[in-house]
């Protein structure tokens, strides 16, 4: 039970508009950020073929994204979490690609699976009683480039209104 308590308030606080903890970690691993030619990233971890979250959450941020494209230093990852754990239909780039030629998808497994868990205190289990649905965190991670460390900037839920989301990117944008 002591395990589920970090990240239930990390969720609470994200839900009530707090001030997130994670605001202002720096990453300890970005390697899936080095490829970025972007100043800030929208980050969403999730499964290639989740059923309901996912591609709302993707729709959602491929709006937002579309908004921006003006602004050629924000861009969005989709990093999958499920791994070589689950069948899929098509790769994680393939599944960021169809919400928007602006997402990049990425596979991450082993370590950099344990220490993008730890950067973003992400809580990820299969749902009982599930032919194959995953619980996971489903926030949107906004994070910045600041000479070459990559820093949480925001954390926003996946409730979030795009007035909101978009009011923050140009917020970290300035």
């Amino acid at each position: 039970m002591l395990a589920f308590i970090p990240a239930a308030l990390i969720i609470a606080l994200g839900v009530t508009g707090e001030s997130h903890p994670l605001i202002g970690r720096e990453l300890t691993n970005s390697s899936i950020l080095d490829d970025s030619a972007n100043e800030i990233e929208i980050l969403f971890f999730g499964y290639v073929d989740c059923a309901s979250v996912c591609p709302l959450s993707l729709a959602t941020i491929a709006g937002v994204v579309k908004e921006q494209e003006r602004s050629s230093n924000i861009g969005a990852l989709f990093i999958d979490i499920a791994g070589a754990q689950r069948n899929r239909s098509m790769s994680a780039e393939e599944y960021g690609l169809s919400f928007s030629k602006n997402i990049r998808g990425v596979t991450v497994e082993g370590e950099e699976y344990r220490s993008l868990r730890g950067d973003f205190g992400l809580v990820v289990r299969p749902e009982p009683g599930s032919s194959g649905d995953w619980i996971h965190t489903d926030h949107f991670f906004l994070v910045k480039n600041h000479s070459g460390r990559w820093v949480i900037e925001d954390v926003l839920p996946n409730s979030v209104t795009t007035e909101k989301f978009r009011a923050r990117l140009l917020a970290i944008n300035q």
